[in-house]
This record gives C-alpha cells, sequence and structure tokens, in this order.
C-alpha cells in the first residue's frame, strides 16, 4: 500500500495569486488550464473499491472536497472552503466503449473530458472509468484543475491514492474533512471586518522589510546594488516577448483538441542521453524539436527556431502537495539543426541559463498585480500565450508500478493544459516506461496524420543515439491510431454509486420525541448537544459574570481585559480562541476546586431553572433509544459539568482548563473546541466510540457550529441564530424552536399575587357552605375547587386533557402522577376536583396556608424521614378510602425538576391493595413549563395531561409487588415517550 497513514495532509486555504489566476482563466475556452491523466488498466477495477479509493483520498487531500469562494469585493484573496454538499457520484463515474475498445477511443474520450468546463461551485476534478477495451482491459481518465495543483502535486497525490501492490489491504478512513458553509458575501464580510488590522499589520511587515532591505544596503551597499542590478536584469530577460517569431503554420488557434501519444523504455532514452552527454530531459526536447523539424519540412516550411515554453519547478521539500509551484521559462527552441547530438548541446545550454536566471521565481511578484484584473484585462493577459507555439513539460514518476482498486496501470498517457500554445507535450515516466501524452490544437496542427509520423521518427532518431547496434532494442510502442481509424460513440454511462447512500429517513416529523423513537437504537447512533441557547435558555457565562460581579470578586485590570478581548472579538481582530484565552489567563493561581464548587452551585441556584424541558425530553428520548449522548460546547467543563451530572449525560466534548497542584495555570487545553474544532472533536470521539455519524444528532442554535452539523446526518439547529436559521433554510434542515419561558416580571408578579388571594373569598364561600349544609369537607372542596380554579386562570395556566372520562369514573380511586414541581399537587387537585384528599411531606403541616387546607380536607402528612411513622401517617387514608373518598399520592415521593421519572414507592400500592381500589395514572408532559423544581411562582403555559386506563390491584400479591409497581411505572414513561393520539378536552 502507497499510503497506509490515516493523517490529512495540511493545505492552506488561500488560493495563491497564481493558482488563483489559472481559476479565473477557465471563463475563457481557449485558456482552460486542465490537466488529464489517461490510464490504460490491465483490467477492470472493482468500481466499489475504486469508489473507496477516491473517497479515501478525498478526505488524506482535502483539495479534492473544497471548492473555490471568490470574495465579492477584492479586499481578501479567494480561498478553498470544503463543500457541504460534496457528492463522489458526481466526481467518478464510469461508462462503457463499444466495440473494438481501442487505446484511440480511449484517447478520444479524453480530448473531450479535456475541454468540458467544470462546475466552479464543486470541487474541481473527476474521474471518468472506461470499461470495455480490448482484451479485458479498462481505462481511467482523471483530470484536475491546474489551480488545484502542478504535475509534481499530482504525482504526490497520486501516491495518496495508489497501491504498488495489487492485492494491498486499504488504508483506514480518515474522518471527513469538516465542511465550510462559505459564501462570497460572508468571505467579503469577514476580510471587511478584519481589514484595518490586516492593513496595518502589511504596513508594518512592508516596513519590517523595509528596514532589513535598508540595513542589507548599509552594511555592503556595492554587493546589494549588484544583486538588484542583476535580479532587475534578470527579470527583464525572462518577462519579455517570446524570443523568436512564431511558426507561420503553427498560427491559428480552435477549440478542438487531439491527444497523441508514444512511449518507450526508461533505459533507451537513459542511453541516448549518456551517449549525447545531456540529460534525459535535454534528449526529451531535442527530440521534440527534431519532430516539429520535420512537420514544418514536410509542410515545405523550413525555420531555424521556435518559441517554447518550459515549466521549471520551485518547489520546495516543505511545500504543500497543493498549488502551483514552477515558474516559466521562454526558449528558442533549435529546430533547425539536424545534428541531433548537437540539438541537445544547444538545448542543454539553453535549460541551464533558464534554471540559473536570479529571477527564476519572478511569477510571484506579477501574479499578485494581475489577480484582481478585470476578466477583460484577464483575456488580454491570455492571449499573449498565443506568441508560443510549444509548452513541455517532464514529470518523472515513482520507479515501482501502480495498482489501483486492484487493477495495475500499464500505462499513464498525461496531457497538460493548452492555454494559448499551438502544442503541449509531457513526458511521464515509471517503472522503467516512459509516455509521451502531447495535447494539440487542431487549427494549428491540421495535419494530423503527418504530425503522428513526425512524432514516430523524431523520437526514434534521439533512441538510436543510444543504442550500440540499430535493432538491438525492441520498440515497445503501441499501435497508434492512423487517419480515419473508427471512433468511439458515446456509450450511455452507469450511474456510479453515490458515497454515503441516501439514509432511509424516519416518517416522524425531525426534531420530536417521535422522531427519536423510530430511529436505529444502540450506542453507534450518538445525540450531540451544543449547551448554552439550546439546552439551556440563554448563556452560562452570563450567570457567572454577575456571580462574580454580585460578590465583587473581579478587578478593574479585569474588567479592562475582557472589555478589550470582547471588543477585539466583536469587531473581527481575533476569534473566539483568543477572546477564551484572554479571558481564563486571569484565573492563575486560583484553586479549580473553587470553579467547580462555583459551578454546582450555580446550577443548583439558576442553571437548572433555565434548561429547556424539550431538552430534557429529547435526551431522555435518546437514552431510551440506547443512544451515545455528548454534550459538545465551547464552554469549560466547571460550567457544564453539574448540568451534564443532573441530564444523565456521561460525555461531555468542552475545553479544559490546564491545572497544576489543583492550581489553574491561566492556560486553556488546545485545540481550543470553537467552529470547526467541534467537529473535529467530534469525528475523534466518534471514531474511539465506534459511532456511525451519518445516523446521529447534532443539536445548537449558532452558525458556528455549522460545521459540525455538516458532519451528522441529522442536523437539528435548534433556536437559531439568524445565521444558521438561514443556512437551515438553504439546506432543508428541520428547525427546532423550544419555549422560552416568559420573564415573571411585574405582571407576574401581580398575577402570582392576585392568584393566591383570590384564596381569601373562596374560603368565605367555603365557610358559608360548611355552615349552610353542616360538612366542613363539603365546604374546603367548595372553597378548593374555585381557588383552584381561579388561581390557575389568573396566572395563565390552561389544561389539554386526554381520557378525562377517567377523572370521574372509577371512585373512590388512588391518583398517581408524576412529581417535577411544586404545583402539580394543586394541578392534580384540580383535575380531580372533588370528595379527595392527599398525601403531602411532613413540611408542608407547617405552611399556614396549605398545611390548613390539608388538614381540613383529612390529607395526611408523612415523615419521609421515618418510615414507622410514614406507615401509621396513611392509616386515615385507608378509611377515608373505605367511606368512598379518593386519594392523590405522588408515588415518587419527592419532585424530580429534572423531568425524569424517579422510583416508585409501595405506599400507594399497598394502600390501593388493602382498600382494594384501583389506581389512576396522571401523566403531566409539560409541568416545567409552569414552574421549576423550587420556583414559588407560575408562568403562563398549556399543560397536556394523559389520565390512563384505570389499573386494577384485585389480582396483585405482596410476592410481585414490585414487578407490578416497575410495570406501572413504565406505563408512565411510555406514554411520556409516546404520547396517545386522543382527542384532548381543555379546562
Amino acid at each position: 500500500m502507497s499510503n497506509p497513514s490515516n493523517e490529512p495532509i495540511a493545505l492552506p486555504n488561500a488560493l495563491s495569486p497564481l493558482d488563483y489566476i489559472m481559476f479565473r482563466m477557465d471563463e475563457f475556452p481557449a485558456a482552460r488550464a486542465s490537466g488529464i491523466g489517461v490510464f490504460v488498466l490491465d483490467r477492470a477495477p472493482d468500481w466499489d473499491r475504486l469508489c473507496r479509493v477516491f473517497e479515501r483520498g478525498s478526505r488524506l487531500f482535502a483539495r479534492l472536497r473544497q471548492r473555490v469562494v471568490e470574495p465579492v469585493l477584492p479586499v481578501t484573496g479567494a480561498r478553498w472552503a470544503v463543500d457541504p454538499d460534496f457528492d463522489l457520484g458526481f466526481h467518478v463515474r464510469r461508462v462503457r466503449v463499444s466495440a473494438p475498445g481501442s487505446v484511440r477511443q480511449l484517447l478520444d474520450l479524453g480530448e473531450r473530458q479535456m475541454m468540458l468546463p467544470y462546475d466552479r461551485a464543486r470541487p474541481l476534478w473527476d474521474v471518468l472509468l472506461v470499461e470495455g477495451l480490448e482484451d479485458g482491459r479498462a481505462g481511467l481518465i482523471a483530470r484536475w484543475h491546474h489551480c488545484l495543483t502542478d504535475g509534481l502535486g499530482a504525482i504526490q497525490l497520486a501516491n495518496l491514492l495508489y497501491d504498488t501492490e495489487r492485492d494491498a489491504e486499504p488504508g483506514p478512513m480518515p474522518p471527513l474533512p469538516v465542511p465550510e458553509d462559505l459564501t462570497p458575501e460572508g468571505l467579503t464580510r469577514s476580510a471587511l471586518r478584519r481589514l484595518p488590522e490586516t492593513l496595518g499589520r502589511g504596513l508594518f511587515d512592508r516596513l519590517g522589510d523595509l528596514r532589513d532591505r535598508v540595513g542589507e544596503v548599509v552594511r555592503a551597499p556595492g554587493e546589494s546594488f549588484a544583486t538588484a542590478s542583476e535580479f532587475v536584469e534578470s527579470a527583464r530577460r525572462m518577462m519579455r516577448p517570446p524570443p523568436v517569431e512564431p511558426s507561420p503554420i503553427l498560427r491559428r488557434r480552435g477549440l478542438v483538441r487531439h491527444f497523441e501519444v508514444i512511449d518507450f523504455a526508461l533505459a533507451d532514452l537513459k542511453q541516448a542521453a549518456k551517449a549525447t552527454d545531456g540529460s534525459v530531459n535535454d534528449v526529451y526536447l531535442a527530440g521534440l524539436a527534431g519532430v516539429l523539424r520535420r512537420y514544418h519540412e514536410a509542410l515545405g516550411v523550413e525555420i531555424d527556431a521556435l518559441p517554447a515554453g518550459i515549466p521549471i519547478s520551485t518547489r520546495r521539500d516543505d511545500d504543500p502537495a497543493a498549488g502551483n509551484h514552477f515558474a516559466g521559462a521562454l526558449l528558442a527552441l533549435p529546430i533547425g539543426e539536424r545534428d541531433p547530438r548537437a540539438r541537445v548541446k544547444a538545448i542543454r545550454e539553453l535549460v541551464l541559463a533558464a534554471r540559473s536566471e536570479p529571477a527564476i521565481g519572478a511569477t510571484n511578484i506579477t501574479s499578485p498585480l494581475f489577480q484582481h484584473f478585470p476578466q477583460a484585462a484577464l483575456r488580454a493577459v491570455s492571449q499573449l500565450q498565443r506568441g508560443i507555439d510549444v509548452q513541455a513539460s517532464n514529470v518523472p514518476g515513482p520507479r515501482e508500478p501502480w495498482f489501483v482498486a486492484g487493477a495495475e496501470i500499464l500505462r499513464n498517457y498525461p496531457f497538460g493544459p493548452l492555454p494559448g500554445p499551438a502544442m503541449m507535450t509531457v513526458l511521464y515516466s515509471q517503472a522503467g516506461q516512459c509516455t509521451i501524452g502531447v495535447n494539440c490544437d487542431a487549427a494549428a496542427i491540421a495535419d494530423r496524420a503527418l504530425f503522428v509520423k513526425c512524432l514516430e521518427e523524431g523520437f526514434d532518431e534521439m533512441l538510436e543515439l543510444g543504442r550500440e547496434r540499430p535493432g538491438d532494442a525492441v520498440q515497445t510502442r503501441a499501435r497508434r491510431p492512423r487517419r480515419g481509424e473508427a471512433k468511439s460513440s458515446d456509450a450511455s454511462g452507469q450511474a456510479p454509486r453515490a458515497a454515503g447512500a441516501a439514509r432511509e429517513r424516519s416518517s416522524r416529523r425531525p426534531g420530536t420525541v417521535e422522531e427519536i423513537e423510530a430511529s436505529p437504537a444502540g450506542p453507534q447512533t450518538a445525540a450531540f448537544f451544543d449547551f448554552d441557547g439550546t439546552l439551556i435558555e440563554g448563556y452560562s457565562g452570563e450567570v457567572f459574570a454577575r456571580d462574580r460581579f454580585r460578590r465583587r470578586d473581579v478587578s478593574v485590570a479585569e474588567l479592562q481585559s475582557t472589555a478589550r478581548s470582547g471588543l477585539d472579538a466583536a469587531l473581527g481582530r481575533s476569534g473566539f480562541a483568543e477572546f477564551l484565552k484572554s479571558s481564563i489567563s486571569l484565573s492563575r493561581g486560583r484553586p479549580l476546586a473553587e470553579f467547580v464548587d462555583l459551578g454546582e452551585r450555580l446550577y443548583a441556584e439558576t442553571i437548572s431553572k433555565r434548561v429547556y424541558a424539550e431538552a430534557r425530553a429529547l435526551v431522555e428520548a435518546h437514552r431510551r433509544r440506547g443512544h451515545t449522548i455528548v454534550i459538545t460546547t465551547s464552554a469549560v467543563r466547571y460550567q457544564v459539568a453539574a448540568a451534564a451530572a443532573d441530564l444523565g449525560i456521561d460525555h461531555v466534548l468542552c475545553n479544559e482548563l490546564v491545572a497544576e497542584q489543583g492550581l489553574l495555570t491561566g492556560a486553556v487545553v488546545e485545540p481550543i473546541l470553537w467552529g470547526p474544532g467541534k467537529a473535529r472533536a467530534a469525528q475523534r470521539f466518534a471514531a474511539e466510540h465506534k459511532i456511525d455519524l451519518t445516523r446521529s444528532y447534532f443539536y445548537a442554535d449558532g452558525d458556528e457550529d455549522a460545521a459540525l452539523m455538516h458532519v451528522v446526518g441529522n442536523p437539528r439547529p435548534t433556536n437559531p441564530h439568524s445565521g444558521l436559521r438561514k443556512l437551515a433554510q438553504q439546506r432543508g434542515w428541520p428547525v427546532l424552536e423550544f419555549e422560552k419561558r416568559p420573564k415573571i416580571g411585574l405582571s407576574g408578579a401581580i398575577r402570582a399575587v392576585a392568584g393566591t388571594a383570590s384564596l381569601l373569598p373562596a374560603a368565605l364561600g367555603g365557610i358559608v357552605v360548611a355552615a349552610a349544609r353542616g360538612d366542613v369537607r363539603t365546604g374546603v372542596e367548595y372553597a378548593s375547587t374555585r381557588w383552584f380554579d381561579t388561581m390557575f386562570a389568573v396566572n395563565g395556566v390552561r389544561f389539554r386533557v386526554q381520557g378525562e372520562r377517567h377523572l370521574r369514573d372509577p371512585r373512590p380511586a388512588i391518583f398517581i402522577w408524576n412529581h417535577v414541581n411544586g404545583f402539580d399537587p394543586l394541578m392534580a387537585s384540580k383535575l380531580v376536583r372533588e370528595n379527595f384528599t392527599g398525601v403531602a411531606k411532613q413540611e408542608i403541616s407547617r405552611d399556614p396556608l396549605m398545611g390548613t387546607l390539608g388538614r381540613l380536607g383529612g390529607g395526611a402528612f408523612v415523615d419521609r424521614a421515618d418510615s414507622k411513622k410514614a406507615v401509621a401517617a396513611l392509616e386515615p387514608l385507608e378509611r377515608a378510602l373505605s367511606e368512598g373518598i379518593s386519594v392523590l399520592i405522588a408515588p415518587e415521593g419527592t419532585r424530580h425538576g429534572s423531568g425524569e421519572l424517579g422510583p416508585f414507592k409501595k405506599g400507594a400500592f399497598r394502600m390501593a391493595m388493602k382498600a382494594e381500589v384501583p389506581i389512576i395514572p396522571i401523566v403531566f408532559r409539560n409541568a416545567l413549563d409552569v414552574a421549576k423544581r423550587d420556583e414559588r411562582v407560575m408562568r403562563a403555559a398549556t399543560v397536556d395531561v394523559a389520565v390512563l386506563d384505570p389499573i386494577s390491584v384485585a389480582e396483585w400479591s405482596a410476592d410481585e409487588l414490585e414487578e407490578r409497581i416497575e410495570s406501572v411505572r413504565r406505563r408512565f414513561l411510555e406514554t411520556l415517550s409516546d404520547w396517545p393520539d386522543e382527542p384532548f378536552v381543555e379546562l
């Protein structure tokens, strides 16, 4: 295997000026800059395996997944961004050619591929598998835009894709590159925000360079002047027009391309180089000159030299595989020289002189000037290439053969772009074999058959120089097509299977508990939750900051530093990472335990009340499916640890503080989780825990989380900010809106007081009723029902009830409900309304209001710390049941502010068995909307209630009591997870 590594190659995001010019030139058909490799394979590769090769390659070499994003205004350069809509099936396709399936047919397909425009909204490459070649062979046509990489970079890329053994083990699949929803407008806005800093930094750098140059001149004025003069003169030579006039018979230009090929043994070429005291490249260029001399003479034109361009690589060992790293040199190619040895010598001198030019990298100076030219001006610059007749490139390949998806690459015919010259030739060598691909402008090379004959003869002449005896060498050249040979017609393509086939989607509405209940079960599915704005309403950082201000635990210097770093982030001068580092640095020297305790205290006091009820329900739904639940946040651990514990979430991906011997160092562990960093952290987590991200969910509210939204199969923007909301609309992602709890405010406080005060007239009415009928219980029921109705109405609390009939029949019964706050006992009482009593904790008996009502209504107050007293306290209720009075009791015993259902105690069920009365479950779906666990004031809300069918205890026994109780608890859980589809009655 050629690349067992699983580490993606680090690539710059910015396009170099030269790369950007090439990208823009693609708008002109005659100047399109594509490179193509036409491969002849010994057999058809396995299709699925081939798709995996390019899927893996696109993850290792992100350019294959990146598109170009141009700014609206030239305030910054274009950049590469990972395409969130990347579809491997668009880039890797296959066709079948008709008989006879010759190499010529394969080359004809390559000609058409070369001239096709790219979809500029997608990555700029494609691969076409060509099946049906003669003798069971196949072809592969790989095309890439030259702005992705140059010839040597393409070899580095090929080393990632291809194997050195036929049956090599496939390498591990790397994580997906993090997608970016970068738009031209977004790129421009970001650049404008940073423009003052960019200009200032650029000016500072230029002044630094100027200072260094002045220092050099002062230290060695004579040497500096000579160097500068030499460079200027060299640049003048390199940028002047071609040294000779173009050929009169190669002047025409068109849009039709012809591919011609020739191949021979590398040993023959090396022998010829040795015999002529030149290099392989010298012999190659000399052979090309001989081809052109023959072609001109055959057409009756004799000229001494042609203008030719050759790329000279400037690529260093530390340069990335992507991008172009070459400089162009112009030569007067001596095609009039008949002596091949003299021709090699002349060419060698020209190439050495070009390589030694001091201004060989002058392209890096001129490209920034051209990259933002208007298209009309850029087109005019491109026309200058027409003054060059031929370009010639030499790309050395590896010494060993290559295999792709089990097929050996027998030949690799390379074809370079033709942005103006009459022809482009590329010499490629690998595994002892040389191939030359010639890309001809059909308008310039009009006599194709003649050119093919000259191509063979011209290189035969050069190879003969290295042979000791003519005829010793065996020609390895494949048969080349002659004029009139039939070409293939377009074959109908077989659509490839797209990587990541479409996943079966649930018919349940996305973002609901029902959707999760219908999703695949098991820990291979993960649910990633952002924290601030997603699991909780608002921002936890605000709570922590307010607490520190209240305790006066913040210095003036800290305020100034925080304000400055916050302003820098807001103005785009720095990112979240810099802001976080600046903030954390102020904690240096403080005990970590202090922050852990602070996080637990503030969660209990404040943040727990901000947890969205909908978020709790989603977490619980994922837990029931056995999913892996993860908080993924840019907050630090002490801000979220208590919430994770409360919600029962075992995994937290967050920013971590660095501590030594229990004291904070003021540093944060890097890399920092923010934006794409979150996505990468989630990918690492998924790899470690064998999670299938295509089945997983991500809930978040900020547009900085778009990267992870793209990585998972089920993105769920939750309470999204404007940027993420807009992106969700574009992508068709379902948006979740959690109901924000209204602020209590003055009006809420007035409603709360009014609701409580309404007890007074209700109580007075109850006294009158009790006196008139001589029955205290009747008076208490009269007062309590009217108070409950008035109190809930004044506070805006309404009820939608399913199974309302079970509240009236059968009676007596024991009503049980899920206990989450201090108001749901009153809610249950409002629903049952009459002829009931209840159970409350001992502490309620001391409340002057509720304690009095409880005692008047015959309620029981239970001491939960003493089980014997608790049992004794319930005995009066057993008598009440025998008298036809129902009982309300919360089987959990204590409220569960998390919304989770706690274990059920036995008291209610033993009482039902002893009194032989049914149990009627009352399930509150969203009582937390009215109030959190310890809140004393209600909020307006509509509470959904399901009154389940009565449960008979006639056949229950003490031996199976625990199992029976658990079955009742399961009915609560099932109802909460799959709410009944029945009509509501509004109360």
